[in-house]
């Protein structure tokens, strides 16, 4: 297998894992999560304490409810990690998972 094919399947593989992690997240958590007006320069906050999970619903859901889960998962990742990590996700997770994930989050509101 060259290193392309590797690297592809640990992706792959990486994806698979953060998704289901989120998707029981959601479901386990669907009673911290709350779409509320957030003002100033934030969109999301995940508070460590309560395990509560804010987004600003008149912005992009899918990108800062990943964002705000990965606070949760990685609480070590300072926010720079945390921007990368969003972005690369967001990038790269299948339209059947972006569409899990409406689901799921469809379920909680």
């Amino acid at each position: 297998m060259s290193n392309d094919a590797s690297r592809h399947e640990k992706i792959k593989k990486d994806t698979y894992k953060f998704t289901s992690d989120f998707y029981k997240f959601l479901k386990s958590h669907h009673d911290h999560i709350f779409f509320k007006k957030i003002y100033g320069n934030k969109v999301g906050k995940y508070d460590y304490q309560t395990t509560d999970l804010i987004v600003d619903y008149r912005r992009d859901l899918l990108s800062i409810l990943i964002h705000e889960y990965a606070h949760h998962k990685y609480p070590e990742w300072c926010e720079t990690k945390v921007l990368s990590f969003e972005r690369k996700m967001i990038n790269i997770l299948s339209e059947k998972q972006i569409k899990n994930i409406l689901r799921a989050i469809g379920k909680i509101v």
